[in-house]
């Protein structure tokens, strides 16, 4: 019972992780490309 319960944190932390990361590669994006529109114009 303890290895699942184990496991299941692990799961969460893991999914936590990617999904914090997904959000900051998408504010990166979202800066990157109003960066290069200034630039264009």
């Amino acid at each position: 019972a303890l290895a699942d319960a184990m496991e299941l944190m692990a799961t969460a932390m893991a999914q936590e992780a990617v999904s914090r990361t997904a959000d900051h590669v998408a504010q990166e994006a979202r800066r990157g490309g109003e960066d290069e529109l200034r630039l264009e114009s």
